[in-house]
């Protein structure tokens, strides 16, 4: 699946030296907490575009500019709720657990998983869950980043979310 990602270079870069004002850091002390050089920072703010990412990643880090936020996801417990038809599993940000949980249309219209009318203890889901985990945990995290949540405060991935 091919994405169009389009990142912003001059108003990043613009907003990262009105932070590194506000915070009163001069080039050389925000170099220091980054650990970067002085004229890496002075490429930095200049747009320079040849700048090493990582380099880039840290100097936004110490303005308090990236989302550091992520879940840990605790997929060996995941489990089959038939009333629902999803199967569910947990996750933790910063010490809250926020369950988590894919519909079985999902899984039936992502990754073949044939659906079976009655079933209401079966692994089969579980064991699909777990074979596609990757991409579903990537879909719930990004669901959780854009703080798409359901009213119960729980995160639902439906077939329009892969």
């Amino acid at each position: 699946m091919e994405r169009n990602i389009c990142i912003n270079w001059s108003v990043i870069v613009e907003e990262a030296h009105l932070r590194r004002k506000q915070l009163g850091f001069t080039q050389e002390r925000l170099g220091i907490l980054a650990g970067v050089g002085t004229p890496t920072v002075s490429h930095f703010e200049n747009g320079h575009q040849n700048i090493l990412l990582s380099s880039a990643m840290s100097i936004l880090g110490v303005l308090g500019m990236l989302d550091s936020r992520n879940l840990t996801f605790d997929t060996n417990r995941a489990f089959y709720e038939p009333y629902r038809m999803v199967v569910i599993c947990s996750a933790v940000s910063r010490e809250a657990e926020v369950l988590c949980a894919i519909s079985l249309e999902a899984l039936s219209d992502h990754f073949g998983v044939e659906i079976k009318e009655g079933v209401v203890s079966s692994n089969i889901y579980v064991k699909e869950f777990l074979a596609n985990k990757s991409k579903i945990c990537h879909a719930m995290e990004k669901k959780f980043l854009a703080g798409s949540f359901e009213a119960d405060g729980s995160i639902l991935i439906k077939t329009e979310d892969l």
